[in-house]
């Protein structure tokens, strides 16, 4: 389910004065939102927007020492609860940690409060009311809205919500709510207890996972009786004499699992991906950590599958793309943000049969839903039968909360590992609460017949915010490589027209991306102009092929076939091993292997290197019609120079035995 966070700490305060004309910045605002922040989005997967923002390094973070007027702080509320982008969240919280403010209102002098902005003064001018808040909340479509104010008079919020609650007799109108503010509305608000203001620092202890009981939900109803037990026995609130205030509304909502004792000491608590998808997390550890490596965006994606996953009851959510629009890393970054059940199919190097998937998936399902005692019984990976019966049992279990299978490549699924059932004997049928969300090639058919809600996501229907998050990804890369920035100036191109030329150039593909900014990175092509570098990464390909002297005559066959036979073998390599396919020395099959180095996924078994291409749109490339007809090389051929060299070495084992 999507669930957003807006956390707002504002440090500056140009136009607040105390008695001696001094402006009041602040000092701890921005670090407890960001805080707040990267709680809310390590152990709940919440989308956070941060108020004042700023790159830093390698991530947004909320900016100490910046500025946020009275339109763009209407603006982001605005937003987060009564959204124009046609994604309702589930879940909507709202962080302030800054200056609140009373003032009065003529024609009766009414006191009112009031968030400050860095526009707002003493007579409150430009700052945004309590009273406007809470119009936002009461007209909010958002089901689970939830307010934490560390600031002064921010009692008053809560009030107004308790006074509206006693008039309507409590009725809720099905919304449910957690407020929190750190003082009654004639208070002021405290900061600088190890670091944070006194209800962040609570906050924070409250939400903490590694508490007593694992397994356990952390949730509204728990978090506001925690505060309330904070407020009467912490002497250090005692002594500063401040009085949370909390109030709960409607059902409990849920934060996430407590994860136990055992992560205290010396350990640090784990994400929350780790902590809850040990399985799968262990299995595809390496390739998680991968794909998501300087992953950026995609929030489109997310906010599609959350849409989906709360309008439907159950249901197949499919995303398609063409090779390097990153299918594989956005449904790694998925797993690793909400830890869910999760399978990749890798055609090289992994697994890729029915029979492997129904082994994974519900190896997983039995050790998340069912007690240590049960096992796998043994023709649970002949056909679907047992699958399916055992989803039916996890829905039976699952306490009213989604449950979602992650199923990556079909398209490189062994085609005659399902025999003729749909692929990888995915039921057809599905109970309810139980979600697949799947990744495959754009025009790649596999049998495949469901008569559950299903949805399909075309990467390529989204091109302004995939080109949205090409440029970010670039820029990220630029932030992290003092080296990359250097190329950049030897270009005498500033950083706006290398990054929109170079995103021009990708076609959105990451890819693309991702090999070309490492050859600039190197030097490598430093007689071209940005404008000469290829369009796509197909052309990528044949650019590459060309460089490295693939097309000049005569034919530099022997590197050919080494190239050919990388692409076509299914498990990783040793040298020695390309050179027994190919018959050639070891001195020409590295010097291959250190001219495709990019191209190549390289990993050490039994204390050897061992090589295979790290990408499938590169075996596409190789099996292009064109390049094969320049090179005269056969697909057959490379298969058979690569069966004989096996087949002798076997013939040779049997004569020595």
């Amino acid at each position: 389910m999507l669930r957003r966070a807006l956390v707002i700490g504002i440090n500056r305060y140009p136009y607040l004065e105390d008695s001696k004309g001094k402006s009041q910045h602040l000092t701890y605002s921005a670090g407890d939102a960001e805080e707040i922040g990267r709680v809310l989005s390590k152990y709940g997967r919440f989308q956070v927007t941060r108020l004042p923002e700023t790159f830093t390094g390698d991530a947004m973070q909320v900016d100490k020492m910046g500025l946020v007027d009275q339109d763009t702080l209407e603006t982001e509320i605005s937003q987060l609860f009564n959204p124009t982008d046609g994604y309702i969240p589930s879940t909507a919280l709202l962080f302030f940690a800054g200056h609140g403010l009373q003032g009065t209102l003529p024609p009766n002098e009414e006191v009112k409060g009031y968030l400050a902005t860095s526009q707002a003064d003493n007579e409150c001018k430009y700052a945004v009311s309590f009273d406007w808040l809470f119009q936002q909340l009461i007209a909010s479509p958002v089901t689970n809205q939830i307010v934490w104010l560390d600031c002064c008079h921010s009692g008053e919020f809560t009030n107004l919500f308790a006074q509206a609650n006693a008039e309507n007799g409590g009725k809720t109108n099905n919304v449910n709510r957690l407020f929190i503010a750190a003082c009654r509305e004639s208070e002021i608000a405290y900061s600088g207890i190890g670091g944070h203001g006194l209800l962040t620092s609570v906050l924070l202890k409250g939400l903490d996972p590694a508490q007593n009981i694992k397994g356990e939900w952390i949730t509204s109803t728990s978090l506001n009786d925690f505060v309330h037990t904070e407020s009467r026995i912490d002497p250090v609130i005692n002594t500063f004499g401040q009085r949370f205030r909390s109030n709960c509304y409607g059902e409990q909502i849920d934060f996430w699992q407590k994860l136990g004792e055992e992560v205290r000491g010396d350990q640090s608590p784990p994400d929350a991906g780790e902590s809850i998808s040990s399985s799968s997390q262990n299995q595809f550890s390496a390739l998680i950590a991968d794909k998501t490596q300087d992953f950026v965006g995609r929030e489109y994606v997310f906010n599609a599958i959350a849409q989906f996953i709360s309008s439907q009851p159950k249901g197949y959510f499919t995303i398609t793309g063409d090779p390097g629009q990153g299918k594989s890393a956005i449904l790694a970054k998925y797993v690793q943000d909400i830890g869910c059940i999760a399978h990749f199919n890798v055609q090289v190097v992994g697994p890729k049969t029915a029979g492997e998937f129904l082994k994974s998936v519900c190896t997983q399902l039995i050790d998340r839903y069912f007690s240590s005692s049960r096992t796998l019984p043994s023709n649970a990976t002949e056909d679907g039968q047992f699958l399916g019966q055992l989803l039916e049992e996890v829905a039976a279990r699952k306490n009213n909360k989604p449950v979602i299978i992650a199923v990556d490549a079909l398209d490189e699924v062994d085609s005659n590992s399902d025999r003729n059932a749909n692929i990888l004997y995915l039921p057809p049928y599905l109970p309810e609460g139980i979600y697949f969300v799947m990744t495959i090639r754009r025009g790649v058919e596999v049998p495949f017949i469901t008569y559950t809600p299903q949805d399909i996501l075309s990467l390529l229907d989204y091109q302004e915010d995939s080109q949205r998050d090409v440029r970010q990804y670039i820029q990220n890369r630029i932030n992290g490589s003092e080296r990359l920035r250097s190329r950049i100036e030897e270009r005498r191109e500033t950083l706006l027209e290398f990054i929109d030329k170079i995103a021009a150039k990708s076609e959105n593909n990451f890819m693309y991306l991702r090999y070309v900014l490492e050859d600039i990175e190197k030097g490598l092509y430093q007689d071209l102009t940005l404008e000469r570098f290829p369009q796509g990464l197909q052309s990528y390909y044949e650019f590459h092929w060309r460089r490295m002297g693939m097309t000049a005559t005569p034919l530099p066959d022997e590197k050919i076939k080494i190239v050919y036979i990388l692409g076509e073998v299914r498990q990783p390599v040793s040298r020695q091993q390309i050179c027994d396919f190919s018959g050639e020395d070891t001195r020409t099959v590295q010097t291959v292997l250190n001219e495709w180095e990019q191209f190549l996924h390289e990993l050490e078994k039994d204390s050897q290197k061992r090589y295979i291409v790290y990408h499938a749109s590169f075996r596409d490339f190789l099996h292009r019609k064109d390049i094969l007809e320049k090179t005269g090389v056969t697909i057959p051929g490379i298969n058979q120079l690569i069966a004989k060299d096996q087949l002798n070495k076997w013939r040779n084992r049997r004569r020595r035995e």
